[in-house]
């Protein structure tokens, strides 16, 4: 069974994970011939709500840069536009033989897609605690375009004005997000929407579901 110590360290770091969904996997090691972390509780934790609901904490894998390696998706959705939107966000953390998700997602009434595409992500970093080394999915260019290709810096360099003096959109959700990606090392993956990528569906389907709670008409 794990230590005593080593379950209440998982407790204390559940604090701010509570209103997620966070997803366990035990993975088998090939040919041990048992599971590499036995799940097993005592009576109180089987009788604590979280515990109940398995909400267990992400622990890190270390990278060569003494970082925490994170694989972040994320995506957006729009009835209409402006009109009831939606985000959703995984953020993936694998640790030995051991992979956690945690899904998190949001809505407006009145928004964008790309605004929703935006937030999606600023949330997503914002629930990183310290540093991290992060490959981000997203299938929307003008996010992907806005970090990787230095955009966003240019506009805030420029009061928020675009190269041509025109003002550049969202500025409220691009400094934050500058903000926070600044904090990170982030390798950038820009994925093709609706083309079947399991996470990218996932995230989709997070962020219809979102907008359909404000009013959204997607079928």
């Amino acid at each position: 069974s794990m230590p005593d110590a080593f379950m209440d360290k998982l407790h204390k770091s559940l604090q701010g994970w509570a209103k997620s969904r966070i997803i366990i996997f035990i993975v088998k090691r090939q040919g041990s011939g048992h599971c590499g972390w036995p799940i097993r509780y005592s009576e109180k934790q089987k009788k604590d709500a979280i515990f109940r609901h398995a909400l267990i904490p992400v622990l890190p894998q270390q990278n060569e840069g003494n970082m925490k390696h994170i694989e972040i998706y994320t995506d957006g959705a729009c009835s209409g536009n402006p009109g009831p939107g939606g985000w959703g966000a995984i953020l993936r953390f694998r640790t030995g033989e051991k992979v956690y998700e945690k899904e998190i997602s949001g809505g407006e009434a009145g928004t964008t897609n790309n605004r929703m595409e935006l937030t999606g992500l600023l949330e997503a970093l914002r629930q990183l605690k310290e540093p991290c080394d992060i490959d981000l999915y997203s299938d929307s260019q003008y996010v992907i375009n806005g970090l990787e290709k230095g955009w966003a810096k240019g506009w805030r360099k420029r009061g928020w004005k675009k190269a041509d003096k025109s003002p550049a959109l969202n500025p409220d959700l691009w400094a934050p997000l500058l903000e926070e990606s600044e904090k990170h090392v982030i390798h950038y993956h820009w994925l093709k929407g609706h083309a079947g990528h399991p996470e990218n569906e996932r995230c989709d389907r997070l962020a219809v579901e979102q907008s359909k709670k404000y009013g959204g008409k997607q079928a």
